[in-house]
């Protein structure tokens, strides 16, 4: 009929796209665990992940997890859904670095003797890495960039841990091991006289003294030509023993230079007093001085005694006892061996 009915109303509303949600950037160390990641969302809306997805894909509602097993840069997506009007925004990039880890630092094992002075443990970092110290654990502890000074002071094998963090990154490795072995001091060696007339000490590794001072001979065994104090020192796995107790090795008492020349000590037990008898040419006064047999510790001392001058000892204790009979110039060096009773 061409008739028109009256126009019925459509009213159609055009809503707002939202923003993209707030992101931000993250980083993570290789194989390290790795949070969800988060956006902040506007007020009633609701978030919308996409994986590493800039385009198509399904969303989900549950945040994107890194994974950092992979070295490198990772993009992953986000948008908001307004939840009135169901209008989804742009996604939002979050950009996911994984940093690599450095190598566990490089170490070497290492010994003192029992209660040495120790000297810090030295590691060199690699560049662009610091070093943290963990004492003696293994795992867990918190890390000090402070070196250890290992402890001395008990006999045994102690084990010290570092790493190494990138100062860029702030990734770290793995910890290296220090083992530190702290050896035993060896005995003193004791010193005995063979029927040959050697000196015998009871273990190897020996540096002999005489009067105090090194001497060439190193051998277990060996025959002094001059007299004197001799004490010994052994070194065992790299650490020096205690100085042994002294051995005197002794001349005859009565001392012939010439036909007409002598030193003399006499009586031989004595109990109070001894003489000092002398005849030798170009010398009219001598020094004495008296020694523990045991000890080696000097116990009487007189210089420029005259021959035939009696000598008091009556203040020692009983015993045996060294003396040495020697010349202001050290020309003349004579020792004796004696008895108080």
């Amino acid at each position: 009929t061409g008739c028109e009915s009256t126009r019925t109303k459509i009213t159609i509303n055009i809503n707002p796209t939202p923003l993209s949600p707030t992101v931000r950037d993250t980083t993570y160390c290789n194989n390290t665990n790795a949070d969800t990641l988060k956006a902040i969302p506007l007020s009633s809306h609701s978030l919308y992940w996409y994986g590493i997805n800039s385009t198509g894909g399904t969303p989900s509602a549950f945040g994107s997890k890194p994974n950092t097993s992979v070295l490198g840069s990772f993009n992953y997506y986000v948008s908001q859904k307004n939840n009135t009007t169901g209008c989804e925004s742009s996604r939002a990039k979050i950009i996911v670095i994984i940093n690599p880890l450095p190598l566990a630092p490089f170490v070497k094992d290492t010994s003192y003797c029992n209660n040495a002075i120790s000297d810090t443990l030295r590691v060199n970092a690699t560049s662009g890495s610091t070093l943290l110290w963990y004492g003696n654990n293994a795992t867990g502890g918190t890390g000090n960039s402070i070196a250890i000074k290992p402890i001395t002071t008990s006999v045994g094998t102690a084990m010290y841990y570092v790493s190494q963090i990138i100062t860029a990154s702030g990734c770290e490795g793995p910890r290296s091991k220090i083992s530190v072995t702290t050896k035993p001091i060896p005995s003193a060696p004791a010193i005995s006289r063979d029927s040959a007339n050697n000196l015998v000490a009871n273990i190897n590794g020996i540096i002999w003294f005489k009067d105090g001072l090194a001497i060439s001979d190193t051998t277990q065994k060996f025959k002094p030509s001059i007299a004197g104090s001799y004490t010994a020192k052994t070194t065992q796995n790299g650490c020096i023993s205690p100085m042994s107790s002294p051995y005197y090795y002794l001349v005859t008492n009565v001392i012939n230079f010439n036909n007409d020349e002598f030193i003399k000590l006499a009586p031989n037990p004595f109990f109070n007093q001894i003489n000092l008898d002398f005849n030798v040419k170009g010398y009219q006064k001598l020094n004495v001085d008296v020694f523990e047999l045991t000890t080696g510790n000097r116990v009487f001392s007189r210089q420029g005694l005259n021959a035939g001058m009696p000598i008091s000892l009556g203040k020692l204790s009983p015993g045996t006892y060294i003396i040495n009979i020697t010349s202001n110039d050290n020309k003349i060096v004579q020792q004796f061996k004696i008895l108080k009773l």
